[in-house]
């Protein structure tokens, strides 16, 4: 009986996802920097469509559980003045590959400075997966955030969504430490500090 219940806790930990060793990652060269749930591999591809036309694109992507997290780079640097119908373009296009389940305006939180808008599209892949894609323009390039959920992944795996919640385009910022509070009322509502025993509040 002893030995039974062993190889049952054992089966019941085999068939429990490991905790991926989350790690940020900065591409100074491309100015932007995200955190991968393992080690991310380099490779070339190439990026077509038609307003955008054909373009060779570097990858770096990581894979596990099941799910793959990768950033595709595509330069535009000589053709500034066409960036904004290609980002309509790549969010169109992330939009054809299966059921939209969200179309959004997306925004890093970076500070008025750093911040930086794009689109967020998710769709339910018609194999029976999931994909979350996130595209910006940044120093001319095309950068498109893209997490793929195999049919064999969890997609209400809460952790898929630190991919792009971690996207950060202000790279001088020490992010481990918390930001300042606003300094003007104008740039965020006041944060009143903890307030204890024996001391008044002041208004």
């Amino acid at each position: 009986m002893r030995l039974m219940g062993f190889a049952v806790a054992a089966l019941v930990m085999a068939a429990v996802p490991a905790h991926a060793a989350w790690k940020a990652v900065t591409y100074a060269d491309y100015g932007f920097g995200v955190d991968f749930p393992a080690e991310p591999k380099m490779s070339k591809g190439e990026y077509q469509a038609v307003v955008a036309g054909k373009v060779p694109t570097t990858i770096y992507a990581a894979e596990i559980d099941d799910t793959i997290y990768q950033v595709v780079i595509s330069d535009f640097r000589n053709r500034l003045e066409d960036t904004p119908g290609i980002l309509i373009e790549a969010a169109f296009i992330a939009s054809t590959e299966g059921k939209v389940v969200a179309d959004t305006l997306s925004r890093t939180d970076n500070g008025q400075k750093f911040a930086k808008y794009g689109r967020r599209v998710a769709v339910l892949t018609p194999d029976g997966g999931k994909k979350v894609t996130e595209v910006y323009f940044v120093g001319g390039r095309l950068l498109s955030f893209e997490t793929i959920i195999s049919p064999k992944g969890d997609i209400g795996n809460p952790e898929i969504g630190r991919f792009t919640d971690s996207i950060r385009f202000n790279l001088e910022r020490d992010w481990t430490v918390p930001p300042p509070l606003p300094a003007n009322a104008a740039d965020g509502p006041r944060i009143r500090a903890p307030i204890r025993p024996g001391q008044a509040q002041n208004p």
